[in-house]
C-alpha cells in the first residue's frame, strides 16, 4: 500500500466529512430563512398575525386521538411519559397544552422562556414530569428536520417538544404563536400567548374546565378564550387561597353573550342559554 494511496484516502475522508458538515449548516440555515420568509410575508404556518391565529378547531370541538412523536424530551429521559411519542385528544388521556412557536419569529420572543418557567413551576425534584395534569408541550412550527436541526442547538429543559407533522390540520396554527389546549377529547382554550400569565391560564382550563355548559359558555381572555373553569383559590398571599373566599353571584340568563369581565357558567340556563357567572 503505498504512501500515495494512504494520503488519497485520507484526503477523501476529509472531503466526505466537511461536505456532510457543510450540508447540515445548510438545512439549519434554510429552516432559520424559511422561519424569517415565513414572518416577513405574514403568511404560512410560522408567520405572526396581528390577529388571532386562524385554526379550524373551534371551542368544543372533538379532537379524534393521536400520537405524536416526541422531538426532544426535555432532558428528563428517565420519564416515561415523553419516551417516543405521546398520546393526545383520547378521553382518558392526560390534558395537553400545545404552545406553538417558531425560530425568527419576532412575535414568539419570550415564549420559550414562559414555557421553561411554568413547566418548572409544575414540577419537582422528585417529579419532574408530574404523572397527572396537563402536559405542556412545546410545537416547532417547522418541518420535522428543521426542528430537529433546531433543537441540537437550542432545547427546552423539561419541556418535551412534538412534532408539528404529526398534529391534525385540526389543530395546525397558521401563525405564531399559538396555544391550543385539549382535554377529555375536546378542544378547550385556544389564543396567542405572550406571557406565562396566558400559559398558567390556559393549562388552568385544561385541568379546570368544566364540559357541562351548553357550547356558547366560554371564557374571554385577553389573549383568547377558554372553556369555563372555576377559579377559586390561589387569591391570597404566596398563591394561598384568601382567607374569605370571593363570593359568587350566579344570575341565569337566556342566551347570555360572554363577556371578558364575565365568566360563562358550565351551566346550561333554560331554553339553551348559557348563564353567567361574577366574582365579586
Amino acid at each position: 500500500m503505498s504512501a500515495v494511496w494512504i494520503v488519497a484516502t485520507v484526503l477523501a475522508w476529509a472531503v466526505v466529512a466537511l461536505l456532510v458538515a457543510v450540508v447540515v449548516t445548510l438545512l439549519r440555515q434554510v429552516g432559520e430563512l424559511r422561519a424569517d420568509v415565513a414572518r416577513l410575508l405574514g403568511s404560512g404556518p410560522l408567520g405572526p398575525a396581528e390577529e388571532p391565529a386562524p385554526l379550524d378547531a373551534a371551542l368544543y370541538d372533538r379532537v379524534e386521538p393521536f400520537s405524536a412523536g416526541v422531538l426532544h424530551d426535555g432532558d428528563v429521559r428517565h420519564a416515561p411519559a415523553v419516551a417516543g411519542s405521546i398520546a393526545i385528544g383520547g378521553e382518558d388521556d392526560r390534558p395537553a397544552l400545545l404552545v406553538f412557536h417558531a425560530p425568527g419569529c419576532a412575535s414568539c420572543e419570550g415564549i420559550e422562556e414562559s414555557l421553561q418557567e411554568v413547566v418548572a413551576e409544575r414540577a419537582s425534584d422528585d417529579d419532574p414530569v408530574p404523572a397527572d395534569g396537563v402536559r405542556v408541550l412545546s410545537v416547532l412550527a417547522l418541518g420535522e428536520p428543521y426542528a430537529i436541526a433546531h433543537l441540537q442547538e437550542q432545547r427546552l429543559h423539561g419541556v418535551p417538544t412534538i412534532a408539528f407533522d404529526d398534529l391534525p390540520e385540526q389543530l395546525q396554527p397558521e401563525s405564531t404563536p399559538s396555544l391550543v389546549g385539549v382535554a377529555r377529547g375536546s378542544v378547550v382554550a385556544l389564543g396567542r400567548p405572550t406571557d406565562p400569565d396566558h400559559l398558567r391560564e390556559a393549562a388552568r382550563a385544561c385541568e379546570d374546565g368544566v364540559f357541562a355548559g351548553a357550547p356558547d359558555s366560554v371564557r374571554i381572555a385577553d389573549w383568547g378564550e377558554t372553556i369555563p373553569f372555576w377559579e377559586l383559590d390561589g387569591d391570597g398571599p404566596d398563591g394561598q387561597p384568601p382567607a374569605d373566599p370571593p363570593s359568587l353571584d350566579v344570575r341565569i340568563t337566556a342566551g347570555a353573550e360572554p363577556g371578558a369581565s364575565a365568566l360563562a357558567s358550565p351551566r346550561a340556563a333554560p331554553g339553551g342559554g348559557a348563564s353567567t357567572i361574577e366574582e365579586h
